[in-house]
């Protein structure tokens, strides 16, 4: 059967896309946030038949000549309540393991392929723990030390994401720096909102105040900011993402469709007042809204949109089934069960069964 995705292809133009904007002010020191899963990404390899799972994981490669990569996991994935994230402790749904013990098997997998991850940080770290807590993390710190990684934290900011907070004198103050002196720097998580960003934004304000300019990549396969949000394949994604609530908005339709989520939407308002603050508005003037912060080539592999669509409906089925399940044992908030449902429903509304119809924003 004829795949829908040409992966040789979309490497290709990735790695020349992810070269062009690297090699562009290459004195500055480079801040990567590679989004999603680094290895093993079965969620674009069942909505894009023909996808390579460790297609990302061939990019990292590339990648570690450039700087170091550090692993970011969310405190709030890892204790015990997690403030309203999930009812307990966050499960990854294709390993079925905890997100310590996922952040542990990862970095180990990484080993394993020749990534040399040596650093990771415990983000959106609460200032006060429980006991209970305070052992996850200590024995968490443990496990990181016998793989020769170090435990770096990054506290909570009151008030992220509004970027107000970077008016605020050392608002960073309290969280270690992991990145070497003169570095750049390439964060990877266990998953989707893992604080990645957040981690990136006060290492590249140490930066500056180091007297330092960086630059700011962002590498996510999803959404696809070349398609519009109502596109199966952004809608596959906020399936995949109810619970982190994520909101596929396009930007800009029409013959120049851009297409973003709410997440990336505060982080380019952060990005723009952190140059802004020190001075440096000049080295964000390119970027005129979230879609400039990013890389996306993927779009540029797909060869049947026709097949495209019926997986990602099926993916989305794929994802109310899980979420079904886990609400019914209580580790995961029924509005997430509920936002699939209402994408699946948005979804059969455009694709109806019959005569073959354009999708929108399609390639």
């Amino acid at each position: 059967m004829k795949e829908a995705f040409d992966n040789k292809k979309y490497l290709r133009e990735q790695q020349d896309r992810f070269e062009k904007v690297l090699k562009d002010d290459s004195e500055r020191p480079k801040f990567v946030e590679f989004g999603g899963k680094p290895f093993s990404d079965h969620h674009a390899e069942r909505v894009l038949p023909g996808y390579d799972p460790e297609a990302k994981a061939e990019i990292l490669k590339e990648m570690v000549k450039l700087g170091e990569v550090v692993m970011v996991v969310n405190a709030l994935d890892m204790l015990v309540p997690t403030d309203g994230r999930t009812l307990k402790q966050r499960i990854r749904g294709d390993s079925q393991l905890f997100y310590d013990k996922e952040t542990l098997r990862m970095i180990a997998d990484a080993h394993r392929r020749h990534i040399p991850i040596h650093k990771a940080v415990m983000a959106v770290t609460p200032r006060e723990m429980t006991d209970e807590n305070r052992r996850i993390v200590d024995s968490f710190r443990k496990d990181l030390e016998r793989m020769d990684v170090r435990l770096y934290t990054h506290y909570k900011v009151e008030g992220y994401p509004n970027e107000s907070i970077l008016d605020r004198e050392a608002p960073f103050a309290e969280s270690e720096v992991s990145r070497a002196p003169g570095s750049s720097l390439i964060a990877v998580s266990p998953g989707g909102g893992s604080g990645k960003f957040g981690m990136l934004l006060a290492e590249m304000y140490d930066s500056l105040l180091k007297g330092e300019v960086p630059k700011y990549v962002k590498f996510e396969t999803f959404p696809i900011y070349q398609l519009d949000a109502r596109h199966p394949l952004n809608q596959a994604f906020a399936a995949a993402t109810a619970d982190l609530q994520n909101e596929v908005v396009t930007l800009r339709s029409g013959s120049d469709i851009r297409t973003s989520y709410d997440k990336d939407i505060d982080n380019f308002l952060l990005l723009k007042k952190l140059f802004e603050v020190f001075g440096q508005s000049r080295h964000a003037d390119t970027m005129h809204d979230a879609v400039d912060m990013g890389v996306n080539q993927i779009v540029k592999g797909i060869v049947d949109m026709e097949k495209v669509i019926a997986a990602c409906r099926d993916e989305v089925c794929r994802r109310i089934m899980r979420y079904e399940k886990e609400v019914a044992i209580g580790i995961e908030k029924p509005e997430s069960l509920t936002r699939a449902k209402e994408i699946l429903g948005e979804f059969d509304e455009m694709y109806r069964i019959g005569p073959k119809s354009e999708a929108p924003g399609s390639v």
